[in-house]
């Protein structure tokens, strides 16, 4: 081991990796003190050790206060990486002492919950009875960083390019197509051609947030006809509050097609037939690239392929997440 990799694992501490964290937060010392409830003092005393230790500054002050250099950007980011291994590793042994043989913390899309979340539990639990799954559902703005941050082993969902890191790697498994929904006792299901397309502009829309990817494909399909922009009412990413919404009221919304067709089945909701502009996306799987080689990671990977397979046919032209590494 070379020495200088020796004198940070002999002198770093973990209130040294605490501050650190909270300094990666809030680069100010007055706060971040406060936030691991030590006094100032102390943590500055602390900040120099750690400069000490690795040889470097970490922040240079300016007039705003502190500013991370280089070196002290790795060092906050790798500082949260550790600590929340830790965490991870005490929620493991809680869950293994609980009766448990392992523990997976996975953060799920809206898109996968319905379908691709039960058939994986379903296949990961086969082989590992005792597995305890934590499953955090959320959009891409909270659980990419979640991930990036180590709070996450996996991510299922749909993939987007632009807002992974090259710490991520990511697998497509499918195409998923989008429809436009409404309650199954709608007005507009009894209206056809522009009028319906006049409809769906004026009515209140029920949509993950405005702007996001699924407002754009809406908002694409309307402006071809010179309409104004989805008027959108609520803001949800549960796909339960968006059927009950849509079966109790007047709203539309649009689903993936899997989700949309299971609630038309149960005759809550109606698919309109509207063709809606670049409306399949990829739905997929997100690691950490240093996860990758994890028993957990490769055991999800492994779920999702054999999933995937025999239902729907994988992207073409698609690499294996091993080999997808995002600029």
């Amino acid at each position: 081991m070379p020495s200088d990799h020796r004198k940070l694992v002999t002198r770093l501490k973990l209130r040294h990796l605490e501050l650190l964290q909270a300094l990666g937060a809030d680069p100010n010392v007055h706060r971040a003190s406060t936030r691991v409830a030590m006094s100032q003092p102390t943590a500055s005393k602390l900040l120099r050790e750690i400069e000490q230790a690795v040889g470097q500054p970490l922040f240079v002050r300016n007039r705003r206060g502190l500013e991370p250099t280089p070196v002290g950007r790795v060092m906050t980011r790798r500082a949260s990486l550790m600590l929340a291994e830790m965490a991870a590793a005490r929620e493991e042994m809680d869950a293994v002492a609980s009766g448990a043989t392992g523990r997976l913390r996975l953060g799920v899309f809206p898109v996968a919950v319905p379908w691709l979340l039960p058939a994986l539990g379903e296949r990961l639990h086969a082989r590992q009875p005792g597995l305890s799954i934590r499953v955090r559902v959320g959009l891409e703005d909270v659980l990419l960083p979640a991930l990036e941050d180590g709070e996450l082993d996996c991510v299922l969902g749909r993939v987007v390019p632009e807002m992974l890191t090259a710490s991520m790697l990511h697998e497509v498994l499918y195409l998923e197509p989008t429809v436009v929904v409404c309650g199954a006792a709608h007005p507009i299901l009894r209206s056809r051609g522009r009028r319906r397309l006049a409809l769906m502009s004026s009515s209140g829309w029920v949509l993950p947030s405005r702007g996001g990817a699924l407002y754009n494909m809406v908002a694409s399909r309307l402006a071809r006809e010179g309409l104004p922009d989805p008027r959108v009412v609520y803001e949800a990413t549960s796909v339960f509050a968006v059927i009950e919404l849509l079966a109790n009221g007047s709203l539309l919304s649009a689903l993936s097609q899997r989700v949309a067709r299971s609630a038309a089945a149960s005759g809550r909701l109606a698919v309109l037939p509207v063709e809606l502009p670049a409306a399949s996306y990829p739905v997929g799987a997100m690691v950490r690239r240093d996860r990758l080689a994890s028993t957990a990671v490769q055991d999800v990977l492994a779920a999702l392929r054999g999933i995937v397979g025999p239902c729907l046919a994988p992207v073409p032209g698609q690499a294996a997440i091993g080999s997808v590494a995002m600029p």
